[in-house]
């Protein structure tokens, strides 16, 4: 009998490179802040004011990780969509940069899954490390939750989508998912 049991596949992290805005989105579905947030975050200076807003410890934490990337330089847009938590970071150089900063996300995210299951009052979860070959052409990447382990360990997976599969042919009897919808 495996020690995985499978459940309703949920939708942990969503993120993708918005061409239109040049901005990379990454929303967390499952989590809702109190009130509206409109925040940017730049250094560990702008945590009170972020606790402030969010009272949530864990989750300035979070964003406290993701803004010691160099990657996020020009601060983190910390924003709320129906009140889900959306980070926003700009893009300045196209595709190139998105991916790179998306890769930066899911990588950081990776590595501080433990407080990003505690700002979804989960266990930390059991979660195979992404691995992105090429971050250029990257587009968007999905994190979901598909079982728990016996010992009620959350099982996560992350599914990674660059412009190639976008651009490839789709057959018509099958379609690709994004986080941004069906392609095909």
């Amino acid at each position: 009998m495996s020690k995985i049991m499978t459940t309703s596949i949920k939708p942990i992290l969503l993120a993708r490179y918005d061409e239109e805005s040049d901005r990379v989105r990454v929303e967390i579905p499952l989590y809702r802040f109190e009130r509206r947030v409109d925040f940017t975050y730049y250094s560990e200076e702008d945590q009170p004011q972020l606790e402030r807003a969010v009272a949530d410890r864990e989750f300035v934490g979070l964003v406290d990780k993701l803004v010691q990337k160099e990657a996020f330089g020009f601060g983190v847009k910390v924003g709320s969509n129906n009140l889900r938590p959306e980070f926003r970071v700009a893009v300045l150089h196209g595709l190139p940069e998105a991916g790179k900063i998306l890769k930066t996300f899911l990588e950081t995210l990776y590595r501080h899954s433990g407080l990003l299951a505690g700002v979804l009052d989960r266990f930390s979860p059991y979660w195979s490390e992404p691995r992105v070959r090429r971050h250029s052409g990257l587009v968007a990447f999905t994190v979901m939750e598909v079982g728990k382990e016996q010992s009620g360990r959350p099982v996560w997976v992350s599914q990674l989508v660059t412009a190639d599969d976008i651009s490839s042919p789709v057959k018509e009897d099958k379609a690709l998912v994004t986080p941004a919808g069906v392609s095909g």
